[in-house]
């Protein structure tokens, strides 16, 4: 793996002094990023453009034998097969990389699996307004159009390790390979925000010195946590691939999900429905079949400014992380472990077992001359 990737910026901006009161600040950056490609083009992906459902592989099915036991079918000749294999792929059916695309292999497909989008406009804008005209009550506001390639660097090491580049000789590969991107989230919502008091009118020096110069700031954030999976180990090494090289997954019998009103410290997924896999085979379970804990996390800090002459300014802090103190969960006990009658014996299982920092609180005192 052997990641190129090139980028060129360029920008320009001014500021532009409308009236007294009112100031503009403006310019456009140039991005030209074109994709990241790989130095050998090992780069596969799925394209749904060369999907043929025509060529589509069959999954082994569920049914039941004679004496009413479930097995798997396979739905081109009802030919019987054990239950650990429903879900897999029928032997024989399709086309196994049907809508794939390598690089590698087709040299008419973009080397990065996507086209240059060639240079890409960003256009800033913000301004500043002096409500009074007297520099104490500013409201000031901006947008911008920004483009980040970082998330598609991340995701660079997927598209170098699947399907048809690497195989992997079991499960259907997009249940094997693909999933959510083990740094996902789904939702980011940050807010921060900065308050200046507005100053008294009161005659009394004390109750100017009391309450004026406050002001108020912080961070909100709720974020999504990111995907889990279970891992599973045994309490006496048992093989259960067969191969040196390939780690089973557990089996599911069913959702592992739990709604959010029904989570507890105890219990954070369903357990009851995570088994061992049997020998021979490598388990059910897709790449995440979790999501994590998120993040519910309010950071406040509250300051006074004291001008104590005219090149000598004094500012007093208190900053709060978790100000809230709202309990935040960060690791949850995901490692089932069986004995050889495939029996789950980690009583911690589905447990919360790390949380962040507690609300914890910061005094500052800083002098500017």
């Amino acid at each position: 793996m052997h990641a190129q990737r090139t980028a060129l910026e360029a920008f320009v901006q001014d500021t532009w002094k409308i009236r007294r009161r009112l100031t503009l600040d403006y310019g456009l950056r140039l991005y030209w990023t074109p994709p990241i490609v790989d130095r050998d083009d090992i780069m596969s992906g799925f394209v749904l453009s060369r999907f043929d459902p025509a060529r589509q592989p069959l999954l082994i099915r569920p049914g039941f034998d004679a004496q009413r036991r479930r097995i798997g079918v396979d739905p081109r000749n009802g030919e019987p097969y054990p239950a650990a294999a429903i879900g897999a792929i029928a032997p024989g059916s399709g086309d196994l990389f049907n809508g794939m695309v390598s690089t590698l292999l087709d040299r008419t497909y973009p080397r990065g699996l996507t086209t240059d989008p060639g240079v890409q406009l960003g256009p800033r804008f913000g301004f500043a307004y002096d409500i009074t005209g007297k520099s104490r009550d500013v409201i000031r506001g901006g947008f911008g159009v920004f483009y980040n390639r970082e998330v598609m660097a991340n995701a660079f090491k997927f598209l170098v390790a699947q399907p048809p580049n690497v195989v992997t000789p079991i499960l259907h590969p997009r249940v094997w390979n693909y999933g959510l991107a083990s740094f996902d989230r789904t939702h980011v919502f940050t807010m921060n925000y900065l308050y200046t008091l507005p100053r008294t009118r009161s005659q009394f020096p004390v109750a100017r010195i009391l309450l004026d110069g406050w002001q108020l700031s912080g961070i909100t954030r709720f974020i999504s946590g990111t995907p889990m999976t279970v891992n599973l180990t045994t309490t006496t090494g048992m093989d259960i691939t067969g191969s040196p090289s390939l780690s089973p997954r557990v089996l599911l019998t069913g959702n592992p999900v739990l709604p959010k009103s029904e989570r507890s410290f105890d219990r954070y997924f369903r357990t009851e429905v995570i088994h061992l896999p049997p020998v021979g085979s490598v388990g059910n379970a897709a790449k995440y079949i979790l999501r994590g804990p998120g993040i519910n996390s309010w950071d406040i800090s509250v300051f006074r400014n004291f001008r104590v002459r005219e090149r000598l300014n004094t500012q007093w802090r208190c900053e709060a992380y978790n100000a809230f103190n709202h309990t935040q969960f960060s690791g949850v006990n995901v490692t089932a472990r069986f004995d050889p009658a495939g029996n789950q014996t980690n009583t911690a299982l589905g447990q919360y077992n790390a949380a962040r920092r507690p609300r914890y609180i910061q005094l500052a005192l800083r002098f500017s001359f």
